[in-house]
């Protein structure tokens, strides 16, 4: 199957920090834009925590709607 690693970007009902020295709202905001365009229904690797899927994060994640 096919597959999305979001590294720090994505996560379960989340998304990264950007609050640490080098982070930027405005850069994450353009990233989350990306994925949520992306069409198909992959599995979501984030970087920490669980496995998810996009169809489930464009529904019930805020970061992503």
């Amino acid at each position: 199957e096919d597959a999305l690693f979001s590294g720090d970007t994505l996560f379960a009902g989340s998304c990264g920090r950007t609050d640490l020295p080098g982070g930027s709202w405005e850069q994450m905001r353009e990233s989350l834009k990306r994925l949520a365009a992306i069409p198909e229904n992959l599995w979501v690797l984030p970087g920490h925590g669980e496995t998810t899927t996009l169809d489930s994060e464009k529904k019930y994640n805020p970061y992503l709607r």
